[in-house]
């Protein structure tokens, strides 16, 4: 299905979750030099109508639900979205109500072509880009934040990293830098939507060799944002890691990231996973992923993490993927855990 090829945002309510918000302070966050940050990651599943799409009632549901909880104060501080590719996307994201958004690129921002291709193979089909007016939609990603936004970047995968059904969506890999209360210092926060694995669209190792281009990418990417720096990041969405074992493995090496969810369950003392939600579910049995991109600024960690959003509207599920959503505890890396040259 085209969702799975074209193609991550909201969440139970921290209070049912057992995390309670009061005891990070009114505002949410943590009192001292402690702070602690909401990050939901949900692929809303939000296709043209040409693929199937067209259940406007579930995305308003999830619109009106983060607006509800940003009132409650138990919202995520952080929403990135994949798949909202329409706009009943654009509508969901009115309707929470985040004061800032920043938008993956659109269907006719491209790329120069890159050396290592100028065509693209989908459906078996070699077909140049310059013959296909631009992509059929948009990258579908979004990242709604409730703290300010002070810079952002964005870097498409491009013809040269795609395959089958993928290639129709200017799939990319979105940045933000935001400014957190009670942080000296900004943090960044990244969402990318990556290749699907479906076999009926394009040979295995048309698949597989797409994935690492774009594994390659994040990873330069990652290089150039974070600026050479040590600056710690979160990088969350839809990976599409599952299968085969070899995806995770080089992404995981290439890009030097630290998965959350397998360092939530590691530790359950300090780490509480949400109602109805499998530890599996949070680290390797899954397409979305919470990672760490590690630096020498910030400690990380997580305190809270659930895959929530299984309610049905009109009998149907709000998308063919669950909203995961993490509380990490954000302090100021102490000198003697630096990372050194």
């Amino acid at each position: 299905m085209f969702q799975r090829l074209c193609g991550i945002a909201v969440a139970l309510t921290l209070a049912v979750g057992g995390i309670n918000p009061a005891a990070a302070g009114e505002d949410g966050h943590g009192a001292g030099d402690v702070i602690r940050l909401r990050v939901l990651s949900y692929n809303i599943n939000d296709l043209p109508r040409l693929f199937g799409g067209e259940r406007s009632e579930r995305l308003d549901h999830i619109g009106r639900d983060l607006a509800r909880r940003r009132a409650e104060g138990t919202a995520p501080d952080v929403v990135m979205l994949q798949e909202a590719f329409t706009r009943r996307g654009e509508r969901l994201v009115a309707l929470s109500g985040y004061p800032h958004v920043v938008r993956g690129p659109g269907r006719r921002i491209q790329l120069k072509p890159r050396a290592v291709s100028r065509r693209v193979h989908f459906t078996h089909y070699k077909v140049p880009r310059r013959d296909t007016g631009g992509y059929l939609t948009n990258s579908g990603l979004y990242i709604l934040s409730e703290h300010p936004v002070i810079a952002h970047h964005v870097e498409m995968f491009g013809e040269a990293a795609c395959s089958g059904f993928d290639c129709l969506a200017n799939k990319a890999v979105l940045h933000v830098r935001i400014a957190v209360p009670g942080l000296d210092e900004p943090l960044d926060l990244l969402t990318a939507h990556m290749q699907a694995n479906i076999r009926t669209e394009s040979k295995a190792y048309r698949r597989m060799e797409a994935h690492w281009r774009q594994t390659l990418i994040i990873a330069d990417f990652l290089k150039r944002v974070l600026e050479g720096t040590g600056r710690e990041a979160i990088l969350a969405g839809d990976f599409n890691l599952r299968a085969p074992i070899e995806r995770y493995d080089l992404f995981v090496q290439e890009i030097g990231a630290e998965n959350l969810g397998l360092i939530c369950v590691r530790n359950p003392e300090s780490c509480e996973i949400g109602p109805g939600t499998s530890p599996p579910e949070l680290w390797r049995l899954t397409n979305d992923y919470h990672f760490l991109i590690p630096g020498d600024n910030l400690e990380i960690v997580p305190v809270f993490m659930s895959r929530n959003y299984h309610e049905l509207v009109n009998g149907r599920p709000l998308s063919d993927h669950l909203g995961f959503e993490a509380v990490y505890e954000i302090r100021r890396q102490r000198a003697s855990d630096a990372v050194t040259p």
